[in-house]
């Protein structure tokens, strides 16, 4: 908020102490004479008659059980997946919904059901990119560097979040219908495309492990032609 002039050029939103979005004022009008003023007593003398409650529920808010094709039908972004189901999971169950940081975009999880509860996560979404992608300037503005612990041939690049990564797989888990355990675990990859994608697992991994899912990542419309 300007100290000058009271008005609001920016609103950030924070969750467990880490930036998830910037609201930023692109425009202003003035006019003469303003419709309400600062005193909230003028609310309440033009506020309209009562009107009954309705709810609105639109079909393409939440997808459950989508098909691969489905996902890079309704996607904006280049989206991906697995070439093969992780060694200790089963099919991977797709569900789309609307970005919370974009007002036109869709996110995906893909869930990996797991016989051993080590249920696996991964999540795609332009937010995401756009935390991560600031995260990454910031960082080299003060001149630091976020090293990637792996990088696959085709290009994809492997990050561990340290401190983050509790809170971060918690919300992924959690959100995905799992009670998260304590050695739960995740990493950021970067693909080649440069999105960024959140890959949760309730349970714990190695590292090898997780060099062969970030091994096993293949653009989605390359996997709808092989299968």
């Amino acid at each position: 908020m300007g100290i000058e002039d009271n008005i609001i050029y920016e609103i950030q939103c924070v969750v467990e102490n880490q930036p998830t979005m910037n609201i930023k004022r692109v425009s202003m009008q003035t006019v003469t004479t303003a419709a309400l003023s600062w005193d909230l007593k003028e609310v309440e003398e033009k506020k309209t008659p009562a009107v009954s409650a309705s709810v609105l529920i639109r079909s393409d808010m939440f997808s459950a059980n989508i098909s691969v094709e489905q996902m890079v039908r309704t996607a904006d972004f280049e989206t991906y997946i697995f070439s093969i189901n992780p060694a200790w999971t089963s099919d991977g169950q797709i569900s789309s919904g609307p970005d919370e940081g974009s007002s036109t975009s869709l996110m995906f999880n893909t869930i990996y059901p797991a016989k051993d509860s080590r249920n696996i996560i991964l999540s795609q979404m332009p937010s995401l990119t756009r935390y991560h992608t600031g995260i990454v300037k910031k960082m080299e503005e003060n001149g630091q560097h976020w090293p990637a612990s792996y990088s696959s041939v085709r290009g994809f690049e492997m990050y561990h979040t340290g401190e983050s990564e509790k809170w971060w797989t918690e919300f992924s888990i959690k959100a995905s219908g799992f009670e998260p355990v304590e050695n739960r675990c995740g990493v950021i990859i970067k693909t080649p495309s440069d999105t960024y994608m959140a890959l949760a697992i309730n349970g714990p991994v190695s590292e090898e492990d997780f060099h062969k899912l970030v091994d096993s990542l293949v653009p989605a419309r390359e996997y709808i032609q092989k299968h």
